[in-house]
């Protein structure tokens, strides 16, 4: 599922050092930040390698090997605290598809100086999509059952394969 949304700190626009783009660490925004800087802060969904490569039999219990062929999530109301709303939509992001361990970009920000003490988000069915890469299919399949969350697949184990899917309200 969805565990983070990760900060990137793309470049220094005004005062303080420069920074080489998407090297910082998010502690990094936060110090650019505190010291009177403004910058972009660019923001990704990422469900974990295993969302991209699955899950080998040496992981699970009973040696089952685990592939996802859709992870689909719809995040909403996603702010940086203290500063306003990103954005004013959904995201709906397979993250399933390739994104060569990065996460797939959500949207990016100037922050004026001050520090980020949080990123908030909410997983629901989505609304008016702004942004992501989820096909028109997931994006029907996500409104017609009301879903924050689609995950299909399929776990083999010694020549059995067993289809599975499932959705989060």
């Amino acid at each position: 599922m969805l565990t983070a949304l990760k900060l990137r700190f793309r470049r220094t626009v005004r005062r303080s050092a420069s920074y080489r783009s998407g090297m910082a660490r998010p502690w990094l925004i936060f110090f650019a930040l505190a010291a009177g800087c403004s910058a972009e802060v660019e923001l990704r969904v990422f469900g974990e390698a295993y969302a991209e490569q699955g899950i080998g039999p040496d992981e699970v219990v009973g040696g089952w090997a685990i592939d996802f062929i859709e992870f689909v999530v719809s995040v909403e109301d996603v702010r940086l605290s203290p500063h306003a709303q990103v954005g004013d939509g959904s995201y709906v992001f397979d993250l399933a598809a390739d994104s060569s361990g990065r996460g797939h970009r959500l949207a990016a920000t100037g922050v004026e100086t001050g520090s980020v003490s949080a990123v908030h988000f909410r997983l629901s069915a989505p609304s008016e999509v702004e942004g992501g890469n989820a096909t028109a299919a997931q994006l029907d399949r996500m409104r017609a059952e009301k879903l924050a969350v689609w995950v299909r697949g399929q776990a083999s184990r010694d020549g059995e394969d067993v289809s599975f899917a499932w959705g989060i309200l």
